[in-house]
């Protein structure tokens, strides 16, 4: 199973990267993944490059919700 979710850096729903994180962590065993679409269109939250966008995901959060540019 595959969840599919767009994620921005700058936006007040950050929180979510743990969630989706814990809820990978709980499931991988059974073959679940989360995909974190990095997106700059909904009200400009993700201005970042791919290069700062990674570097937020691993000091932030953790970074085991693979981005896909």
């Amino acid at each position: 199973m595959l969840l599919i979710v767009n994620v921005a850096s700058k936006c007040g729903l950050t929180p979510q990267y743990e969630q989706l994180e814990n809820i990978q962590k709980a499931w991988v065993d059974r073959g679940f993944m989360v995909l974190g679409f990095p997106c700059n269109q909904f009200l400009e939250q993700e201005p970042g490059s791919d290069e700062e966008i990674k570097t937020y995901c691993t000091t932030t959060v953790g970074g085991d919700v693979p981005d896909v540019q």
